[in-house]
């Protein structure tokens, strides 16, 4: 059954003795980091097709060159990937978060899932990558902050995912 729960002057509502319900909370972080992401796979589209049709970096595809690596399309392009995927899970998990579907939460999961899978082969790509350059030419750090950052979000957000009240409660019900 339904009540009305009012506190510090706003009403929110409430169900099942005085869980929330509806978009709220700590979702309005999650999608935050959503937009952020849907801005950064779309810059990182546009900046990769620079990279790929840039007249001074065709030295890295051309077998002739000292700085050739096969690798590097293979990287690029998975990155690219990564990007359009995230892309459409972004506007998929936007869809079904606002229509209250229970599949907003299977699809979020899936989505962190998928990025922080991605992230750890493209990590390996790069690792394998540098090792084919007297000096390395993706900074270890960077890497390594990849996968980081992709572990962290994981780990918040997917257990979130699985057993907020709020999720339970909007998306479950």
């Amino acid at each position: 059954m339904n009540n009305l729960q009012v506190s510090k002057g706003k009403s929110q509502k409430t169900v099942n003795g005085g869980e929330y319900v509806g978009f709220g909370g700590w979702l309005y972080v999650y999608f935050f980091g959503l937009i952020v992401a849907f801005g950064s796979s779309l810059n990182g589209i546009f900046e990769k097709r620079i990279f790929l049709q840039d007249e001074d970096y065709q030295h890295l595809f051309d077998s002739n060159s000292e700085s050739y690596s096969s690798l590097w399309k293979p990287l690029l392009w998975g990155e690219v990937f990564v990007d359009i995927i995230t892309i459409l899970f972004v506007l998929a998990i936007a869809y079904y978060c606002f229509k209250r579907s229970s599949k907003f939460p299977k699809l979020a999961i899936s989505y962190m899932a998928i990025v922080l899978l991605s992230n750890i082969a493209l990590a390996v790509l790069m690792h394998f990558l540098n090792a084919t350059y007297l000096t390395p030419m993706i900074a270890k750090k960077e890497i390594a902050g990849m996968v980081f950052k992709s572990i962290v979000y994981s780990a918040i957000w997917i257990p979130y995912m699985l057993f907020s009240q709020r999720v339970k409660n909007t998306y479950m019900n």
